[in-house]
């Protein structure tokens, strides 16, 4: 005789549903907690391999110094040698007595630039003895080979404005511009002897740059290049 706790055909049908899911569930559960147990555990190896993984690496040393590289250095150009003043075709003299220069041009083309010294007072030249160089258009009308400043270049100062100044002011009458006025005419050497002073010349013995009493001074070896190069009638102009 069955006993009575068995189960029997005779077992309602709820029950016996409500049994399935019951097992069901707790299956279900069992099988969510066997996979988080196993990820936490799998999460727990790959921290404890980190670990030993950061252990077994080198500790940074200090890190490596910046090399300064310093800009390369800017080469100092050699002077360029002085050429020597070539011959010259159709010469023309410019000085300009504010910057203390005399400068070659052949044919309208720069040649070379001397240092040059001139007249200790400022000015255009009006009377002799007043220190100042003689400012306008002369030529060369004079050279001298034997000169005791090396050599000399003469110019012709006073020119025909010079003259016509001078008559104006009063400082030399009738004869002498007309004296002055045909030596330039003929392209010679006009009167040095007048009031208006003469004698102005291009030549050496400059000393380093002092002023003169209204000539041009070169340094020696200079003028005695020019002097070779510059033929009589030579145009010459100078500016303040």
């Amino acid at each position: 005789m069955p006993s009575k706790t068995s189960t029997s055909p005779n077992t309602p049908r709820p029950q016996r549903w409500f049994s399935r899911i019951v097992g069901v569930q707790i299956v279900i559960l069992a099988v969510l907690l066997g996979v988080l147990g196993y990820r936490d555990m799998e999460r727990r190896s790959l921290a404890s391999t980190d670990t030993e993984a950061q252990k077994q690496l080198p500790s940074p040393g200090p890190a490596p110094a910046t090399k300064r590289v310093s800009p390369p250095k800017k080469k100092t150009p050699s002077p360029s040698p002085v050429r020597p003043l070539p011959v010259l075709r159709d010469p023309m003299i410019l000085i300009e007595k504010s910057g203390k220069r005399l400068t070659v041009f052949d044919a309208g083309r720069f040649v070379k630039s001397y240092p040059a010294a001139v007249g200790a007072e400022k000015g255009d030249k009006v009377r002799e003895g007043d220190l100042r160089t003689p400012e306008g258009e002369f030529y060369v009308c004079v050279k001298n080979a034997q000169s005791k400043y090396a050599r000399a270049l003469g110019l012709s100062y006073p020119s025909l404005e010079d003259a016509r100044r001078g008559l104006r002011s009063g400082r030399i009458g009738q004869r002498d511009y007309d004296r002055i006025a045909q030596a330039i005419r003929r392209h010679r050497q006009p009167p040095w002897n007048t009031a208006l002073g003469g004698a102005i010349m291009i030549h050496g013995d400059r000393c380093g740059g002092r002023e003169t009493q209204g000539c041009i001074a070169l340094e020696d070896s200079d003028i005695r290049e020019l002097f070779a190069r510059i033929p009589l009638g030579t145009r010459v102009v100078i500016q303040p």
